[in-house]
């Protein structure tokens, strides 16, 4: 299971960041690129990752064991909206993303 926490920094800018319990193999590979380049934070969220993951992550592991937790007002478009627009980004998949908004 992994989840991402889309959040804002004291500058209000987009944070992203990742929490994960057991991996499989293939996501395990797949991550250790993402870990590299992250930076380690403390609290619930292990990782702050770049933007530049955010993509490849939800096209590379499985929307079963994805989840995005979108804290309001981090982006100054309508929520709804950005649920669709994320739910767009994957739609070449069957499954739908989990999206959770607090």
């Amino acid at each position: 299971m992994i989840k991402i926490k889309i959040d804002k920094n004291k500058l209000n800018e987009p944070v992203f960041k990742l929490w994960f319990k057991e991996l499989n193999e293939k996501e395990e590979r797949f991550l250790k690129r993402v870990l590299i380049e992250s930076k380690e934070i403390q609290g619930s969220y292990k990782y702050e990752i770049p933007i530049k993951f955010l993509l490849p992550i939800i096209n590379n592991i499985g929307k079963e064991n994805i989840k995005i937790e979108i804290k309001e007002n981090v982006f100054e478009i309508n929520i709804k909206k950005l649920k669709y627009i994320l739910n767009e980004m994957i739609e070449n998949r069957n499954k739908k993303l989990s999206i959770i908004i607090r």
